[in-house]
């Protein structure tokens, strides 16, 4: 419309009255010049404030539900990674889960932007282009002879070319991601060994490789607006010489090469947009692949989560494990070989063996996170064929470095994020069974207080108690410890030995570890070897 309004505003200004006579709709004849032009100029001028506005309006929607979609993709992926099967999560780093959270969902975000950028300007683009087509069909023409050339360019020769930059983004970005994670957790044995370079210069070959892939993909995305401006400023001055130099009367061209003018001026950035968030989505293609790649795979994954309701309303009273056998994916190499096994309730059983003998793969395996190759395993005297809820919720697990948040001791305990949740009298019946009572009470800030990422400000033997303290809150039936006492000084270790005494009968616990001193309650000791497991001894 603003457009439209454009004619008859340039035919009054300069007298034009044959042209102002074709435009007999706008009922303007009636009218002298001034008055046209003032007119004309308080419509345009509203016509254009309004334009501003639902131009920030709709940037803002668009910036809105972008920025909404990056949420709910983040909550969505972490919910998909947490439904895998169990094996397929472990063929793959931690920092691969981290980069595709942080990063690759901020590049689907990305990509929801550009998309909508280019529906909106695109209908912008449309709008203009019928309008031209209307008024000048030859204006029309030459500003498509000028543009389209360009934009072919980027869309056939250099958007391919973003998109393998995009790929190499986000393979360098795994290899940062990698880097850190180790040189993070390693500080200490790195910093001994005077090994930082390793590290340093890894990381910086990756990100110079970002840094190259970006710099690249900036020019290609940022250089349409520049190239079509020069191109359609340098064939509208043509147009004009042409013009000029041909036609006795310029003057009668002026409305037509106003509208043309205008016109261009609009689709500038219109096409510049369009174009530059076609080469963002080339950009961030391979990053919504791979995002799409597991959501796809794994948001509706439940084969291996069930909650078997024979089982729900039961307390645990066996697990039987009947001729199993189990082999990794991509691997030819058993770990277990046609084991048996059986598991009472209340017993208190302890298990050796030598490093990558497969404990820990044993526990997993009766646990079912991972499935057997060959046999199977009876709860309570039922087969189960799956992954048992019903099971789990029975369980507490202490590995041997156990999750320690950095947030408040009783958060730590519950795992509950709302206070409200948070049973207190629990809470501390809990810290009282796992003898951090009196610690606890000396801190400033009680149960309230922070305790830092990795529990920095706790020792490694109240870092284990804390976790036991959320096995006890949690009023679990099965405890299993994983090499939970492996590192700990004398006095904690007797002090797990003590508790493991205490609840022995109370509750069915398995302990993985090499230690006499932890083992010495148990009714049982089995060991793993030559990918069996049989009894050790009744007690070390």
């Amino acid at each position: 419309l603003s457009l439209g309004l454009i004619v008859p505003y340039i035919s009054a200004i300069f007298e034009i009255n044959h042209m102002v006579t074709n435009f007999y709709f706008l009922d303007i004849e009636n009218y002298n010049s001034d008055q046209i032009i003032l007119y004309l100029t308080i419509i345009l001028i509203t016509l254009f404030f309004l334009k501003t506005l639902l131009s920030i309006f709709t940037r803002w929607l668009i910036s809105l539900f972008a920025y909404r979609q990056y949420a709910i993709l983040q909550t969505k992926l972490m919910s998909a990674y947490q439904k895998m099967n169990y094996q397929d999560y472990i063929q793959r780093p931690s920092s691969e889960y981290i980069r595709n959270i942080r990063e690759l969902c901020g590049e689907c975000m990305t990509n929801i932007d550009a998309n909508l950028r280019v529906l909106r300007e695109f209908i912008i683009f449309l709008s203009i282009i019928i309008f031209l087509g209307v008024v000048n069909f030859e204006i029309l023409l030459f500003i498509i002879l000028a543009t389209l050339p360009i934009f072919l360019v980027y869309e056939k020769i250099l958007k391919p070319i973003n998109i393998k930059l995009g790929k190499i983004k986000i393979l360098s970005l795994k290899q940062i991601y990698k880097s850190i994670d180790a040189g993070i957790k390693g500080l200490k044995e790195v910093r001994v060994l005077t090994k930082q370079n390793f590290f340093l210069e890894k990381i910086s070959y990756f990100a110079n490789e970002v840094y190259k892939t970006q710099r690249t993909s900036v020019l290609i995305s940022d250089s349409p607006r520049y190239v079509f401006e020069f191109f359609i400023v340098s064939f509208s001055l043509c147009v004009f010489f042409y013009l000029n130099t041909k036609s006795s009367d310029f003057k009668m061209y002026l409305p037509s090469l106003g509208i043309f003018l205008l016109a261009t001026l609009r689709l500038l950035p219109t096409l510049a947009s369009i174009t530059t968030n076609l080469s963002r989505i080339g950009y961030g293609q391979f990053a919504v692949e791979k995002v799409y790649e597991d959501l796809e795979k794994y948001s509706n994954y439940s084969e291996n989560f069930f909650e078997n309701k024979e089982l729900q309303d039961r307390d645990f009273e066996s697990l039987e494990m009947k001729s199993v056998s189990f082999t990794y994916k991509n691997s030819n190499q058993e770990v277990f070989n046609n084991i048996n096994f059986n598991l009472k309730k209340n017993e208190c059983i302890g298990i050796i063996g030598e490093s990558g003998s497969g404990k820990t793969t044993f526990v997993d395996v009766m646990l079912g996170l991972l499935q057997p190759s060959k046999g199977k395993i009876h709860l309570n005297n039922i087969q189960q064929t799956n992954f048992s809820s019903s099971l789990i919720r029975k369980i507490a697990y202490l590995p041997q470095e156990p999750i320690i948040l950095d947030e408040k001791i009783k958060t730590n305990i519950s795992l509950d994020t709302k206070e409200n949740l948070i049973n207190q009298n629990k809470i501390e019946e809990a810290l009282k069974r796992s003898n951090l009572k009196e610690f606890v009470k000396n801190l400033p800030n009680k149960e309230d207080t922070y305790i830092g990422e990795g529990g920095v400000r706790l020792s490694g033997g109240q870092n284990k108690r804390l976790a036991l303290a959320r096995s006890f809150y949690h009023g679990k039936n099965i405890i299993i410890m994983d090499e939970a006492t492996s590192s700990l000084d004398i006095e904690t270790e007797n002090y797990i030995a003590d508790q493991i005494k205490e609840l022995k009968g109370r509750v069915t616990i398995i302990i993985i570890s090499h230690h006499n001193n932890i083992l010495k309650y148990c009714d049982k000791v089995y060991k793993i070897q030559n990918k069996k497991i049989e009894l050790f001894n009744n007690k070390i």
